[in-house]
């Protein structure tokens, strides 16, 4: 058959634990930061743009309540003059 001896289990607490997410939810809730991370090519357009080396990650955008704003995470903004302040 297509089985090749393989066997897989799954923990029982990692079942109890998914089984009483579905009951309680209807689903299994993924966990979430709430940020919205730009594609590494934005950040080196960007980079090349302001002919300054941009690290790490840009976000984009923050979700309300979510656990990124609740640690201070900002996303990207654009003023009322069109100049953009990059998110952290």
């Amino acid at each position: 058959g297509a089985s090749a001896g393989i066997g897989f289990a799954i923990p029982v607490d990692t079942v109890r634990r998914v089984v009483n997410q579905i009951i309680r939810h209807g689903r299994m809730p993924r966990p979430s930061l709430g940020a919205q991370i730009a594609d590494d090519q934005i950040l080196r357009s960007l980079s090349a743009r302001l002919e300054q080396r941009l690290e790490g990650v840009l976000v984009i955008s923050v979700a309300e309540g979510s656990p990124a704003q609740r640690a201070g995470i900002r996303g990207t903004e654009r003023k009322g003059d069109g100049s953009v302040v990059l998110g952290d």
